[in-house]
């Protein structure tokens, strides 16, 4: 049995390929968060000027590449997943068609007068193998479900991963427009600490207990994948 298990996790063709690759992005996203931690750094009491914006849009779009990245391995992983339960699916079929094949025939047979008992023998050690089949491709099924709802909630992490980092360049490239067109060349909507600006005094109180925006959008696009989208085991 455990011999069985074994064979089926590894016929579970292009598993360890996609982990690989994942991997290998994190390991990019990784250093995309030292970087832009280290701009953070470099510009924490002038985070609105021209100069740390136009850094910042840099590494984000820098980042976004290797999230792209990670999003286009786990739908390789997903369709991969996918492929391997349909195949599982199709022998689990195959198997219980020649079991019912082999039953009737045995049915048939023990309804005669004739001696069939070397004919049933055959047929009763073809259902011990096909029963066989049908088991190893049940497990081979049920390990390639569990890899697909894996596979599927890092495609949804990653993918909202993206959708975040793209919307936070749309608002770095605000901010840089604002920026380029001030005599200062400073953006408004932001303070020199990277905090959106906020009208009322409500708001500013609520405004000093947010974390700062870029270390908020870092932690958000860098750190659900290099933490959450780990690469994982069945």
């Amino acid at each position: 049995m455990e011999t069985g298990t074994r064979k089926t996790n590894l016929e579970i063709s292009g598993y360890e390929e996609y982990r690989d690759s994942l991997k290998n992005v994190n390991a990019q996203l990784a250093e995309q968060k030292s970087k832009v931690k280290l701009l953070t750094e470099a510009y924490k009491d002038n985070q609105n000027s021209q100069e740390a914006l136009t850094k910042k849009t840099e590494q984000l779009k820098v980042a976004l590449e290797a999230q792209e990245k990670v999003l286009d391995v786990v739908k390789q992983g997903v369709k991969n997943a996918r492929q391997e339960q349909q195949k599982y699916g199709n022998q689990m079929e195959e198997a219980g068609e020649k079991i019912k094949a082999a039953q009737e025939e045995l049915k048939t047979l023990s309804e005669t007068t004739e001696d069939s008992t070397k004919r049933q023998t055959e047929l009763n050690n073809e259902i011990k193998k096909y029963k066989t089949q049908l088991e190893e491709a049940s497990r081979g099924q049920e390990t390639a479900c569990a890899v697909m709802e894996e596979w599927t909630l890092r495609q949804s992490k990653a993918q909202t991963a993206v959708y975040r980092t793209t919307s936070q360049i749309k608002e770095y490239e605000r901010y840089l427009k604002e920026a380029a067109e001030s005599t200062d060349k400073c953006a408004a909507s932001i303070d020199q600490y990277g905090r959106k600006v906020k009208s009322t005094a409500k708001e500013q109180e609520k405004l000093h207990k947010e974390v700062d925006s870029s270390e908020a959008a870092l932690d958000g696009f860098v750190g659900a994948l290099a933490v959450n989208i780990s690469p994982g085991k069945i």
